[in-house]
């Protein structure tokens, strides 16, 4: 659910701590993993609540921009369950409500990817059915993880899965794109460049603490 009056005065001291730790590079980190359902909720809340904010206070030409990026992150609330994993139903919510722009594009829709990219007519992304089986698709590998992706460590000359190990996202960059080409095509796009600051910190807990991806 999106945060549309975020009371920032109320916040506790450690949902501070939670934003300052991901939002921010500070010199000191947590230890250990601090996601939690809510924080995570909290800090996409914070985050979409700024962009509105500083919206308001920019000029139209850059504004433009900073709208883009607010919608986006009001789609991703919607798209997540209370868990924190997409909801199939949420996700084919925000399928059914592309922008005029996109609806009203002639042809063929470009959907772009780090890696590659699957071009769908629009007839097709507009099918009811196929949006429902895209959204419990996406929604299955949100939290569903493939045991061979998993990375695997030696313990008493036994391979067991590593949990404080990052899975390999192929089933996202191989197998996602492969269902797309059953309905689409893949076609050449110019690559999409991300700078980012990752740090993960380990020290006496399961779990390692990661920086939010959002």
């Amino acid at each position: 659910m999106p945060y549309t009056n975020l009371d920032s005065e109320n916040l506790t001291d450690k949902a501070v701590k939670y934003l300052y730790h991901h939002l921010f590079l500070p010199a000191e980190l947590p230890d250990g993993d601090d996601g939690r359902p809510e924080d995570e909720r909290l800090l996409m809340g914070f985050v979409h609540h700024s962009l509105e904010s500083f919206l308001v206070k920019t000029d139209p030409e850059a504004g433009a921009a900073i709208k883009a990026c607010s919608a986006m992150i009001e789609r991703l609330q919607k798209s997540k369950n209370a868990h924190g994993f997409l909801s199939a139903g949420g996700v084919q919510s925000v399928l059914q409500q592309l922008s005029l722009e996109v609806v009203a594009t002639r042809g063929r829709l470009v959907r772009r990817f780090p890696a590659n990219a699957t071009e769908i007519s629009c007839r097709d992304l507009e099918d009811e059915d196929f949006q429902a089986a895209l959204a419990k698709t996406l929604a299955k590998m949100s939290h569903q993880t493939v045991e061979e992706t998993k990375h695997k460590v030696k313990k008493a000359k036994q391979e067991h899965p590593e949990d404080r190990e990052t899975v390999h996202p192929r089933i996202v960059v191989d197998l996602l794109p492969g269902i797309l080409r059953g309905a689409g095509e893949q076609v050449s796009v110019t690559g999409i460049s991300k700078n980012t600051h990752e740090e993960v910190m380990w020290s006496n807990s399961k779990l390692p603490w990661r920086r939010s991806p959002l």
